[in-house]
């Protein structure tokens, strides 16, 4: 009875399919504000009991390294999310499992690659980045052990996005949860008792890692609830699966990519406007940063869904799982954004201490940034589930090209054009670049909306024809309908 439970609960197909979505969203949302906690309990470790201040920001400056030389990667775990959440929907258990193993195959071996490749260039790229010299040892040492862990964190995250695929949101959870208490225990005995400061947050972290990434493999090789079983007897890469996960996830990691280094571009146009402005702005955008993971969260859980009936070919369930994300972001965004609208100095303070010199300039800063972008970021949610929904019908490039369009020309040509002129150039206008980008993304998706729809819509009424295979592979070809 409990399997069959589970089984349900693990379908988005079929049911509520509004409740479904909250209760498949929550757990996405839960792990990924307590994963960014854990980060935050990282930074505080070395602050106050290692070196301080500067073993903080030798860890904080590594923050664009890491998100430019593992994002491409962790892309690839969308790839695997939306071939898997398909199969899932198509009812194809051999094409689940065949996903399922090259999944993680890729993440091995993608993850070898960073580390081999990271502990070579971590020191020159922290010099590209200018990080400064009494900082360049401490951050060397942290990028190079945190990428050496590159194989742990991508068999974590590509195993909880197969997990995510099938329906089970709450698995992953449960492995941050065990990895992130492994992790304060690490970062409190190595940084107190063995006194390795930023060395053991780096190692403390990794070794946490490997507990969540051991976990979400048991969950997948034991777990009989689970859709299909990880298996180490058939570890290989299945050509068309694998080309299907690359196909999909490369694009979303190339926007990754091409978002950080956008951002890289605005946040040294902030920096123009002197210390205290890069202050505020950076207190303000760790606060922001849970509203986005919300949103984040939100807009993964979309696309797995779409993916699933899209599989399924269930038109009206496409649509609705539009509709309902579009719901859940005007709600929950806006209700957070006005909440850290009407809380701005306290939660402020809590970045930034009073005795800090220029104390309410910062504050002022700070609360320009909530202002233009917190209270608009129900746009954001509304682009962030356009792309996702064009990402569960299978669209690869598509989103990243109209990203790339849409969202990063129009940020880069306004600041290497009307930025220059007076009139424009102060943080409101750059900040306001961010709803204005958001919204032209949405424009240039809804003007294809109903054209890519129907060309994926139009498939549907040709009976779908697949191989009824075992994992022994015997092959039968048939309808999915005679199959069922």
């Amino acid at each position: 009875m409990q399997k069959v439970i589970e089984a349900d609960r693990h379908d988005l197909t079929t049911g509520n399919l509004f409740k479904k979505l909250v209760l498949y969203s929550l757990p996405i949302m839960l792990t990924s504000i307590l994963s960014m906690l854990f980060t935050t309990v990282d930074l505080l470790t070395v602050s106050w009991f290692g070196g301080g201040a500067k073993s903080m920001a030798a860890i904080g400056t590594n923050n664009s390294s890491i998100n430019l030389l593992i994002g491409l990667f962790l892309g690839l775990g969308t790839g695997a999310n939306i071939v898997a959440a398909n199969a899932k929907g198509i009812g194809d258990r051999v094409r689940a499992f065949r996903t399922t193993e090259s999944a993680m195959v890729l993440a091995l071996i993608a993850g070898l690659i960073i580390s081999f490749v990271g502990w070579f260039v971590a020191e020159p790229i922290l010099i590209a980045m200018h990080c400064d010299e009494s900082l360049l040892k401490d951050a060397t040492t942290y990028l190079r052990i945190y990428l050496a862990g590159a194989p742990i964190i991508l068999i974590y995250n590509f195993g909880a996005a197969i997990l995510r695929a099938y329906g089970d949101s709450r698995r992953p959870l449960y492995a941050l949860i065990v990895s992130g208490v492994v992790n304060i225990g690490l970062n409190l005995l190595f940084v107190i008792v063995f006194n390795w400061d930023v060395f053991g947050v780096a190692l403390g972290t990794v070794l946490s890692q490997g507990v969540g990434a051991a976990a979400v493999i048991y969950f997948l090789h034991h777990d009989k609830r689970i859709y299909v079983n990880f298996r180490f007897s058939k570890l290989k890469l299945y050509k068309s699966e694998t080309l299907d996960i690359l196909k999909l996830g490369i694009s979303a990691g190339l926007q990754s990519v091409v978002f950080n280094i956008t951002n890289v571009i605005i946040q040294a146009s902030i920096n123009t406007f002197g210390p205290l402005a890069t202050a505020g702005s950076s207190a303000s955008s760790t606060i922001e940063g849970y509203q986005y993971l919300v949103i984040n969260s939100l807009s993964s859980a979309t696309m797995t869904f779409i993916a699933q009936n899209n599989g399924a070919r269930k038109k009206d369930n496409v649509l609705k799982g539009l509709k309902y994300a579009f719901l859940l972001q005007l709600i929950i965004p806006s209700i957070i954004g006005i909440g850290i609208f009407l809380l701005r100095r306290p939660l402020m303070m809590i970045m930034v201490s009073e005795s800090e010199e220029g104390f309410e300039e910062i504050l002022e800063y700070g609360y320009q940034r909530i202002i233009i972008i917190s209270l608009t970021y129900f746009i954001c949610g509304f682009n962030e589930s356009l792309s996702a929904y064009y990402r569960g019908l299978k669209y690869s490039f598509f989103p990243t090209f109209v990203t790339l369009v849409s969202i990063v020309g129009f940020r880069i040509a306004f600041i290497y054009t009307l930025f220059q002129l007076d009139f424009f150039h102060n943080l409101y206008w750059l900040f306001a670049t961010y709803p204005i980008s958001w919204t032209i993304c949405i424009i240039v998706y809804l003007i294809f909306f109903k054209s890519k729809s129907k060309k994926v819509f139009d498939t549907y009424a040709t009976p779908y024809v697949y191989e009824r295979r075992t994992n022994s592979i015997t092959y039968q070809e048939g309808s999915r309908e005679n199959l069922n």
